[in-house]
């Protein structure tokens, strides 16, 4: 939870959902193209930055951040 109506959570069937009305509703975020993507944990290290961790694919454990609260997810370069 970011605060007492704002949450970002990460479900393993590679889906992250964000509510920003203290649970009533939940909006569907981002959702991984490849369905064998498992997350496992999703942080944040202010209201705007975070990132979720998910099981390895392809020898690299599967990272997605964000930078906007939640609202959009990207993977970042694998450099």
């Amino acid at each position: 939870a970011l605060n007492a109506r704002d949450a970002v959570v990460a479900s393993t069937n590679g889906r992250i959902y964000r509510t920003n009305d203290g649970g009533a509703t939940w909006m569907l975020e981002y959702q991984a193209s490849d369905t064998t993507v498992f997350l496992d944990a999703i942080d944040f290290w202010d209201g705007q930055h975070g990132m979720a961790l998910g099981d390895p694919m392809q020898g690299r454990f599967f990272l997605l951040l964000t930078r906007d609260g939640g609202d959009t997810w990207h993977e970042p370069p694998l450099d």
